[in-house]
């Protein structure tokens, strides 16, 4: 049985990567997200992950709390149990 590459696995790895990545949260973070929230009408935590999703270079954050497939700057919402 050969083995196939996952697709999506960098976005996994991305994805988990920023789970335990620990920073913390500046000013510019939190300017940020209230704008983001401002932008697509998002609740301010959702918005925030965004930020983080962004500045740690994920180009896709796993989510049932967005928008299934939308774009939300640089980062595209998915559902997984789409």
């Amino acid at each position: 049985m050969s083995r196939r590459p996952v697709r999506g696995a960098t976005n996994l790895t991305c994805s988990i990567a920023l789970m335990h990545t620990r920073r913390s949260l500046d000013r510019s973070w939190t300017d940020k997200a209230l704008l983001v929230k401002e932008k697509f009408d998002t609740q301010f935590f959702d918005s925030l992950l965004l930020v983080a999703a962004e500045e740690n270079g994920c180009d896709t954050i796993l989510t049932e709390d967005l928008n299934d497939g939308q774009m939300y700057g640089t980062v595209k919402a998915v559902n997984p149990f789409r």
